[in-house]
């Protein structure tokens, strides 16, 4: 069993809110220093909120978004580490409401990190920017 498998298995089985930030926050940051872009997170994520949407969930229909998920890293190699563990908690949810709520908040933890982590990428650029600017003065 890997260190992911065992953070999984405590964020989505027994419902760890601690680890759920502290894993969620290391993709998010991750994803986001491999330049994963907003909308490339946000298309995952609407693929899992598109299924929490629906009142009759088919468990089945949630195991055949891997796919999709092994799809989208296959043409976008940033999306690799994020979407080995998405995948994982996925096998992990099989057909409980609770893991996959648990499931649906560790993703949504990890768009916010993944958030907070491109924009403080951006001001650093913006910030070195000026500096370089400055110094050519």
């Amino acid at each position: 069993m890997t260190v992911q498998s065992t953070k999984l298995e405590q964020i989505i089985i027994h419902g760890n809110a601690d680890i759920l930030l502290e894993y969620s926050q290391q993709l998010g940051r991750q994803a986001a220093g491999e330049d994963l872009g907003r909308t490339q997170i946000r298309n995952i994520y609407g693929m899992v909120k598109k299924f929490q949407a629906k009142s009759n969930r088919d468990y089945q229909q949630l195991k055949l978004l891997i796919f999709k998920l092994k799809y989208a890293a296959a043409r976008e190699k940033s999306l690799n580490t994020l979407v080995d563990a998405l995948c994982e908690g996925i096998i992990l949810v099989a057909e409980n409401e609770i893991y996959f709520k648990n499931f649906a908040n560790f993703f949504e933890a990890i768009v916010a990190y993944h958030y907070v982590a491109s924009e403080e990428k951006k001001q650093q650029a913006h910030k070195h920017q000026n500096q370089s600017r400055n110094r050519r003065r």
